[in-house]
């Protein structure tokens, strides 16, 4: 590999099959001269480098994982009070100013209900009441879950693919006390849209996040959506951090 008037020499690249048509990327930062060499401990560590995720330019559409409804709540972000990445903070994830208040965020998703491969974000919006995406693929790596979707609807400056990544933070349901009494296990996990344009990243800090809220299970999709939480035996409770991002497209 040469890079023109600077360096040439080798690197080291890891591909990894995620989906049917999404694969990730590892690429070592040091140039050797020696071939052999690129590939080794001291130049390759995939514990620290970088994933880049790659789709295909027109991905089907899969199954979503984690299929159910659930209720959202408790939305929190160090930038709650402005817009991110040209989407409003009022508005549903993929939709660009809808005249929300704080009291109108998200209030509801529906995950694998109206179609086994869509996702739908619901509000009290005046012009939006439903947001949905289409899941593409998704994958575990380490005890994470990454999902590649997009929005069904954009704006031409909207995002064309979002990453969402789940993870298990091992935090009990309002504080897990009473629960632990009780003897049920609710267990918090975390959710979190990628915040660059070309990766699903590993490890983002929460100082970096730009929303946080709450997914609270109540129930499977065959269930009415107005069941209350109180008719469902076992919830589980997932803490959201949205940062608006696009996947790289290939």
């Amino acid at each position: 590999m040469s890079l023109c008037c600077s360096q040439s020499g080798y690197v080291c690249m890891v591909f990894y099959k995620r989906d049917w048509h999404v694969i990730e990327l590892q690429r070592s930062h040091t140039w050797t001269q020696i071939a052999e060499e690129a590939c080794t401990s001291q130049n390759f560590n995939p514990a620290v480098l970088p994933y880049t995720t790659l789709i295909t330019a027109t991905p089907r559409s899969r199954q979503c994982p984690y299929l159910g409804r659930y209720s959202v709540s408790g939305l929190m972000g160090r930038h709650a009070a402005a817009q991110v990445g040209g989407v409003g903070v009022g508005a549903t994830p993929g939709e660009e100013g809808a005249p929300c208040s704080d009291q109108q965020q998200f209030q509801s998703l529906a995950v694998g209900c109206g179609s086994e491969d869509k996702m739908e974000f619901h509000s009290a919006c005046s012009t939006e009441a439903v947001s949905t995406y289409s899941c593409h693929g998704s994958w575990e790596d380490n005890g994470t879950s990454y999902l590649i979707a997009s929005p069904s609807s954009r704006k031409s400056v909207g995002a064309r693919r979002y990453c969402f990544i789940y993870t298990d933070t091992g935090v009990a349901a309002g504080g897990g006390t009473n629960q632990a009494a009780a003897g049920v296990d609710e267990r918090a996990s975390l959710l979190q849209v990628a915040s660059v344009t070309e990766s699903c990243h590993r490890n983002l800090p929460l100082s970096g996040m730009t929303w946080t809220f709450n997914l609270t299970s109540y129930g499977e999709c065959a269930e009415s959506a107005s069941t209350t939480k109180s008719m469902v035996p076992l919830s589980s409770l997932v803490s959201v951090i949205l940062l608006f991002a696009a996947v790289n497209s290939r």
